[in-house]
């Protein structure tokens, strides 16, 4: 019996590129049905001091106003939206809210290194399995993504900032010349020094190479699209610097003016990291997006397998780990929650996510041991997460003990605050590292929160820390009363 084929969206809000597929999942098979490019180049709109240029956001707004129209009868669970390199340079706040509203879905902004682990992720899952280790490079308008991995698993993981958009706005304003190209190769070989002996160190089988710059550059080369080897690239950017691009052929005129720049880049990968070939793959960052949906839905999420890893890399204790999510979510079932926040983190999830993390700070130091955990969440790298989740868990893990700092909780979404109270009261619950033996329950009228615990009056000790979190939650516009009366 054949399965009903269901659908899936993804969305790269590139720093050249704006890109959609559509795919369809039918009998375990993902088949792409549907592509939409449009090369808004935001990266040229961005200012020095991060502001969006007007001409930008008009491109990207009229663009994701025809996606939209795509995306009409998609549900949001089928459909991801992520912002790269461009969008975590600007001061998008704003911009982001606008654009939101023009795709009808939320807009993630993802770390470089999200960003690479997305590439990764759709392009081992498009090419054979090899047997080695597979090197992929990826040359977007703001950065560039390098990962070592084997099979469908990253090891090494990298985003510098080697853009095709950026480096052709610093060293192709006047033109392209064999001093322009000379100068990008110069500059792309000084950042790579950064990451090139340990990728060399690492070693790799086979190479690839994703997405628009790559793809253009082995077309342009010989038409095949395919791949691109040392000598003809060299002869590539020789000729390039002496004759520019040759404006007869396919190429865009959008492509055509960022070409050079690309080039110079390639050349310098090529260079720095010994390459010899290299082959083109036809995914990359949107395809790996659908294969995180797809794994969010069937359980196999890879944020929780990232918040595995870190209880076992910072020794949390799981089982109260495990006591204070579970005793938090069943408190925040009682709580009603607004309903704009659900359209982008559902809270019992990051509650769970905070909650399960919330001690890693005590191999620092027991003595604040929230702000050692606030740390280590908001600067690692955690797989999966976008920028925004990992925010607001550092932002839980912060807040969770001791006094609330009037201007940390002033800007806490309502739903966070709700997760917040949860898990305070949860941890103050359960100082004895025991399972809670006593009845507890919640109850929201207006601002206020009733709490009551079975025999309070025969627990003189959290009968006070009590009524010192009612001061505490004061600060979140929440006053926490002790009721005689279970609700």
């Amino acid at each position: 019996m054949t399965d009903t084929p269901r659908y899936y969206a993804a969305i790269d809000l590139g720093s050249n590129s704006f890109h959609m597929i559509i795919a369809q999942e039918q009998d375990g098979s993902l088949t792409v049905i549907d592509r939409v490019k449009e090369m808004v180049q935001i990266a040229r709109g961005i200012s020095s001091d991060g502001d969006l240029a007007e001409d930008a956001k008009e491109r990207a707004l009229d663009c994701l106003a025809c996606f939209r129209e795509r995306l009409a009868e998609f549900p949001a669970s089928s459909v991801r939206a992520v912002g790269t390199k461009a969008l975590r340079s600007a001061d998008n706040s704003e911009f982001l809210k606008i654009a939101q509203d023009a795709l009808g879905h939320p807009i993630e902004t993802v770390s470089g290194y999200e960003e690479a682990r997305l590439v990764y992720q759709g392009v081992s899952h498009s090419i054979p399995q090899q047997q080695g280790q597979t090197l992929v490079v990826d040359i977007g308008g703001g950065s560039t993504e390098f990962i070592i991995g084997h099979h469908q698993t990253p090891l090494l993981l990298e985003s510098l900032s080697l853009g095709c958009v950026t480096f052709s706005q610093r060293h192709f304003a006047e033109g392209c010349s064999t001093k322009a190209m000379n100068n990008a190769y110069l500059a792309a070989c000084a950042e790579l020094e950064v990451i090139s002996s340990n990728y060399r160190q690492c070693g790799w089988d086979i190479c690839f190479g994703a997405s628009g710059t790559v793809k253009a550059v082995a077309n342009y080369i010989d038409g095949n699209n395919a791949y691109i080897d040392r000598e003809r690239l060299e002869t590539l950017f020789k000729d390039v610097g002496r004759n520019g691009i040759n404006a007869t052929g396919e190429l865009a005129k959008l492509r055509r003016e960022v070409l050079p720049a690309g080039i110079a880049i390639l050349m310098a990968i090529f260079d720095q990291l010994q390459i010899d070939s290299m082959h083109v793959s036809d995914a990359a960052l949107k395809e790996g997006l659908i294969y995180d949906i797809v794994g969010r839905l069937s359980e196999r999420d890879i944020r929780d397998q990232t918040i595995s890893q870190m209880t076992k890399q910072y020794r949390v204790d799981l089982a109260q780990a495990e006591r204070i999510s579970a005793f938090s979510q069943a408190l925040l079932r009682e709580l009603p929650l607004e309903e704009e926040y659900h359209k982008l983190i559902r809270p019992a999830q990051l509650l769970h996510w905070a909650a399960m993390v919330h001690e890693i700070g005590l191999t620092i130091a027991h003595n604040d041991y929230h702000l050692h955990g606030h740390y280590l969440i908001r600067h690692s790298d955690m797989a999966g997460f976008s920028r925004l989740e990992q925010h607001w868990i550092a932002q839980l893990l912060r807040l969770q003990r001791k006094k609330l700092p009037l201007t940390l909780a002033d800007n806490l979404p309502k739903n966070l605050s709700a997760c917040l109270l949860c898990l305070r009261l949860a941890i103050l619950l359960h100082r004895k590292r025991q399972d809670l033996t006593l009845d507890v329950h919640l109850q929201r009228e207006g601002d206020t929160i009733k709490l009551w615990v079975e025999n309070l009056l025969d627990h003189p000790l959290t009968t006070k820390n009590l009524k010192q979190e009612q001061e505490q939650l004061a600060a979140l516009g929440l006053r926490l009363e002790l009721t005689p009366d279970k609700p």
